[in-house]
């Protein structure tokens, strides 16, 4: 209900997800998203939907879903509509201010969920300045999504996969078909503590072969796993 007509540009929305769940779409003035403050809602979750061009400031925010099973959304999630990546329909800029967190333990689910035919981009608040902008990405469920990246192959069509069609026919190991899923990801500044599950640190969720571009020319970047999936790559078992 903040803005309903688009008369305006240049509009700049502050957001503190302590106060409740966010859906930023086209239809709205808005071309800068503030996000700040903290919570441990999994209701409290932002939607970036297809479509939107422009900026999400990430300032000193803390989001920790670490309820498993309770939520179906990821706590940032930056919508597309397309499984092919050779055109954008989305683009964010994140810009890092400050110190932020995000930690999810909700199965199939990312921390901050870059769908197909996506291209976000992070840099620092003072891109000569790495120290300025920071941030810490845990994704700690044994089977789910990257912690930026796509979603877990079996988190179900009911949860708006945005997983493609499987690229084999034959089963992984865990019985289900490998597929490709994500959009393009691209860091520029900033300092990256990035840690996945069985999902990617950066790249694809549980099952998943991450099928858009990641670039990383700036900024430090620490990338990890807990368990069996790539740093920066693919998801167990893939």
């Amino acid at each position: 209900s903040f803005h309903t007509l688009c008369d305006t540009i240049g509009v700049t929305l502050i957001h503190d997800v302590a106060t409740g769940r966010l859906i930023v779409d086209t239809g709205f003035c808005i071309d800068t998203v503030v996000l700040t403050g903290a919570t441990s809602d999994v209701n409290n979750y932002v939607v970036i939907k297809n479509g939107f061009h422009g900026t999400v400031v990430l300032r000193n925010l803390d989001m920790s879903f670490l309820s498993q099973f309770q939520g179906n959304n990821s706590p940032i999630r930056v919508e597309g509509s397309s499984v092919s990546n050779m055109s954008a329909n989305t683009e964010v800029n994140f810009i890092l201010d400050g110190n932020n967190s995000i930690t999810n333990l909700d199965r199939g689910r990312a921390c901050i969920q870059v769908d197909q035919g996506t291209t976000v981009r992070f840099s620092a608040i003072d891109p000569d300045d790495n120290s300025s902008g920071t941030l810490c990405v845990k994704q700690r469920s044994q089977r789910g999504g990257a912690a930026i990246g796509s979603i877990e192959r079996s988190a179900g069509s009911s949860l708006g996969t945005y997983v493609s069609e499987p690229i084999y026919s034959a089963p992984n190991i865990w019985g289900q078909d490998d597929s490709v899923a994500g959009g393009n990801i691209v860091i520029s500044s900033g300092l990256y503590m990035i840690k996945g599950g069985h999902g990617a640190g950066i790249g694809g969720g549980h099952g998943v072969y991450y099928d858009g571009m990641i670039l990383i020319y700036g900024g430090e970047v620490r990338a990890s796993t807990i368990y069996h999936a790539a740093g920066i790559g693919s998801g167990c078992p893939t």
